[in-house]
């Protein structure tokens, strides 16, 4: 998309707000508002933050569960744009962005596998849609009231997919109230970004809104050495609406839509490692941010999805119902030597699609009894065509479905003054099954031999998981708890290699004690939670030359601490800290992939034992600070600044622990002036000391390869609201 079309839409939707419908919030637009947190004021402490952690809302101090929540202003002024930039401000979370895929890791718990129909273990849901393909879970965070990290298993009330935790995304509804907000600003790298966001309403009870988000990108982090061209370019496009029905006051009807666009090739442009010589024993030279390849290395993707969510209070009981279906399609190409020689070049073409229907009834009070029982149906559907060219040749075609049915409730009862327990179960049972085939040819298309998958080959999964909490008022202001539960990974296939059987389900029982507590008359918010996980049958997967292979760790051992802390210690000035510690470890790994560095350049890879190593982007120590400061300038222009602070202890790209990123910081700051709360210019910056660090390694018999973080970045946007 050019940038004069995405000015002319920006311009489009502007120009509705003359319609006499249309309406407006008063909220932040590009990094949205209508915060969930209640601002105090001089003299007031830490306002609630309101999180639906269990289905509900519930106060965030009352939830036994470890959870960060972040308001739209929290985003903007920290710097976080999209689900990737969480890692900033959340301790024990890692983002991997390989071939521009995102793979988030939680308490060391995630995945690298790709291709249709591999889901997460840190699952992404989006006003309660859950988002199957990790290319559409690479998500903008554009008109967002709020971002909440669950840490842990959330089997019970969410799914099978939630091992690791849960990245929930909500956005702000419509409001009756006409209004608009638009943003566009410019950044280094000849960047622009422009943002739009209009609400209304169209009828007596019926409002609607649309948001719109774009950066084009004109320069490259760096440039490719063969042929010139920049080369981590990112674009994006992402158009989102609503509209909100209330038929009566017992009633809400949400229908929404989005459509988005992104071409990058952030994660997929991976260079030979400093420090390790390729196969060809020529050590890449390049600017750092370069790479030295024979093909122009891409991705590209598109998602679009529409979701219908009824809510009807009954009295005291409330139902809900949420249709879904998605669709997300994506290319890339990759030079899988990384060398400018024509070795061997890697295409895919991807193509997902998915349905889920959600019924759920939920009700009581706290002081009696609270309780959530669902259904919840998910249909999933992906094809996937592979191809080779350069040492070998090989074309591929895969379609792997997926069919998943579940059952939960959850309930909790006072067993006694101050003191409540929590039971909950889920009941998942699923259907998996691939079909396909390969061909293995010579250069000029002479079949070699083929591998073919017949129509019918499938795998079964049952699972049962729960959780059991223990909470109890300590005092005042003060919640203390104990928790267990069992969280599962579906078992599958691997689609990129046609290999069966189906690998096992990953299985994880955790146990967590946590205290939540607002002190000094809710001027001080101070949660810490210890845990431990046991955890069976990891999925890992292992790339050479391209090819992905998936297989299970036989056992891992992970436990930690995390510290959370908000201090208001002036009605101007607060400070937000975040800590954890991590210690995971593979307990027993046999049949590990290991490499070895060869002593002319490449590696060997042989299977070993990786028993005793740590797990792969596991950082043992994560912290993340922020200092927010507001000063008022006169009676209608104030100042508001941010630094936010992130500090990464390094972790280990593969389970053989050869490949490690060192320990790094990154510094995001911004500057904020406001004029009569209706425009804003704003100075910021992004990994201020511009620090380079590598998001991605992996050690293949071609060398060892990597694709770096963001680089310095910064920018002036101006900000304007009806």
């Amino acid at each position: 998309m050019t940038r004069s079309v995405a000015f002319t839409l920006l311009s489009s939707t502007a120009l509705a707000i003359t319609s006499p419908g249309l309406a407006q919030t008063g909220d932040d637009s590009s990094a949205p508002a209508a915060p969930a947190k209640v601002a105090p004021d001089a003299g007031e402490g830490l306002g609630d933050i309101v999180v639906t952690a269990q289905r509900r809302a519930q106060a965030l101090q009352s939830v036994p569960i470890s959870v960060q929540a972040f308001t739209s202003e929290k985003l903007d002024a920290s710097g976080i744009t999209n689900t990737a930039d969480l890692a900033l401000i959340t301790p024990g979370l890692v983002v991997a962005r390989g071939v521009g895929l995102s793979s988030p890791f939680l308490r060391g718990v995630g995945s690298s596998s790709n291709g249709p129909g591999v889901e997460s273990p840190v699952a992404t849901y989006v006003d309660g849609v859950y988002y199957g393909s990790k290319a559409d879970a690479m998500s903008s965070l554009a008109n967002v009231e709020r971002v909440e990290v669950l840490k842990g298993p959330q089997g019970t009330l969410f799914g099978r997919n939630a091992t690791g935790g849960l990245i929930q995304i909500i956005t702000r509804d419509p409001s009756s109230t006409p209004g608009m907000n638009a943003r566009v600003g410019y950044a280094n790298y000849n960047t622009v970004t422009a943002s739009g966001y209009v609400t209304g309403g169209l009828a007596e009870n019926v409002s609607a809104d649309l948001a719109v988000d774009y950066l084009d990108q004109g320069k490259g982090w760096g440039y490719n050495t063969t042929n010139g061209k920049d080369v981590n370019l990112t674009n994006s496009f992402l158009a989102r609406a609503k509209l909100l029905i209330r038929p009566s006051d017992d009633t809400k009807i949400v229908l929404a839509g989005d459509y988005s666009e992104r071409d990058s090739d952030v994660g997929a442009t991976v260079r030979f490692l400093d420090g390790f010589t390729p196969v060809s024993g020529q050590p890449y030279t390049g600017p750092r941010y370069g790479v030295q390849n024979d093909v122009d290395q891409f991705f590209r993707s598109k998602a679009r999805g529409a979701s219908a969510t009824l809510t009807h209070d009954f009295n005291d009981i409330t139902f809900t119902s949420i249709t879904a279906y998605r669709r997300t399609n994506y290319s890339l190409a990759l030079d899988s030597d990384a060398s400018p020689a024509p070795t061997l070049r890697f295409d895919t073409s991807v193509r997902e699609r998915q349905f889920s229907q959600e019924v759920q009834m939920s009700g009581g009070a706290p002081s009696s009894l609270e309780w959530t029982a669902g259904l919840f149906y998910f249909n999933g559907n992906g094809h996937q065509t592979i191809s080779f060219a350069g040492s070998f040749y090989r074309n591929l075609a895969a379609t792997q479905t997926t069919r998943s049915y579940a059952a939960y409730a959850q309930l909790t009862y006072p067993i006694m003054e101050n003191t409540r327990l929590t039971l909950g179960a889920r009941y998942n049972a699923e259907k998996r099954a691939l079909s396909g085939q390969q061909f293995n040819l010579t250069a000029n298309g002479t079949v070699l031999s083929t591998i073919t998958v017949p129509l019918g080959t499938d795998a079964k999964f049952n699972k049962l998981t729960w959780r059991v909490a223990l909470e109890h008022d300590l005092a005042d202001d003060v919640l203390g708890y104990a928790s267990y539960n069992r969280g599962f990974r579906s078992g599958g296939f691997n689609p990129s290699g046609l290999t069966t059987p189906a690998f096992r389900p990953e299985v994880l029982d955790a146990f967590e004690l946590g205290l939540k507590s607002s002190l000094f008359d809710r001027r001080l918010r101070l949660n810490l939670a210890g845990f431990y996980y046991d955890f069976k049958d990891i999925q890992l997967s292992q790339f050479a030359l391209g090819v992905q292979t998936v297989r299970n760790a036989a056992r891992a051992e992970v436990y930690g601490v995390d510290l959370d802390m908000e201090a208001l210690l002036t009605s101007r000035l607060r400070l937000t800290g975040s800590f954890e510690y991590l210690k995971a470890r593979y307990k027993s790994f046999p049949g590990a992939a290991i490499a070895s560095p060869r002593p002319g350049g490449g590696n060997v890879i042989m299977i070993g034992d990786a028993s005793g190593n740590d797990m792969i982007r596991a950082p043992r120590f994560t912290v993340s600070a922020a200092m927010d400061y507001s000063l008022p300038l006169n009676a209608d222009t104030s100042a508001d600044f941010n630094v936010t602070y992130s500090y990464n202890d390094g972790y280990f790209g593969e389970p053989d622990n050869l490949l490690f990123q060192p320990a790094f910081s990154l510094v995001n700051a911004r500057a904020t002036l406001n004029f009569s709360d209706r425009h804003k210019i704003s100075i910021w910056g992004r990994n201020l000391t511009d620090k380079y660090y590598t998001a991605i390694l992996n050690a293949a018999t071609v060398g060892s390869v990597g694709s770096p973080g963001e680089p310095r970045t910064y920018g002036l946007t101006f900000e304007t609201r009806f």
